[in-house]
């Protein structure tokens, strides 16, 4: 732990990094169910928010040295990933307090399909020509139509259901 201080009568611990094990990989679907207060008083609020995690700063060979000279406070406690804003973009950033992380368990609707398709690619489950193809459907929320050289699993590990690829097929 590092940062803390005292504040009034009481210890100050909102800048402590904790090495938490995880079990969490590359291309992981997962939410982060705490609301993060960070950069004085921001608040990321999550709500259940799914993204692909990309790594975490705890699978840095020399992290556990670093943290334990005090070089690190709780906004190491993050992981970079990919989200799906509200206008449907592709985002990259950081989400906060891996400890509050959890596997997704939900479906992806919607442009959050794509969270899928990244996930696969991310796994080495599909190469980028199916996640290009599978992205701008999924952005124009149109079922493809033209993909019979992809096969069934592959367009599954994309993020379409047994319904989507059943309509592809017909």
């Amino acid at each position: 732990m590092v940062n803390i201080c005292k504040v009034g009568e009481w210890l100050n611990i909102s800048n402590i990094c904790l090495n938490i094990p995880t079990p969490f990989k590359e291309g992981d679907i997962l939410v982060a169910t705490s609301k993060t207060p960070f950069s004085e008083g921001y608040v990321l609020e999550y709500d259940r928010f799914p993204f692909v995690l990309e790594h975490l700063i705890t699978w840095n060979d020399n992290f556990s040295t670093r943290l334990s000279k005090g070089n690190f406070d709780s906004s190491d406690m993050q992981g970079p990933g990919d989200y799906i804003s509200e206008d449907g973009s592709i985002c990259y950033d950081n989400i906060f307090d891996y400890d509050s992380w959890e596997y997704f368990d939900g479906e992806l609707k919607g442009k959050d399909r794509i969270l899928k398709a990244i996930s696969s690619l991310k796994k080495g489950k599909i190469d980028i020509n199916l996640f290009i193809n599978a992205y701008e459907e999924i952005k124009k929320d149109n079922i493809i139509t033209d993909v019979d050289y992809f096969t069934d699993e592959g367009l599954e590990f994309a993020g379409f259901s047994e319904k989507d690829i059943e309509n592809i097929r017909k």
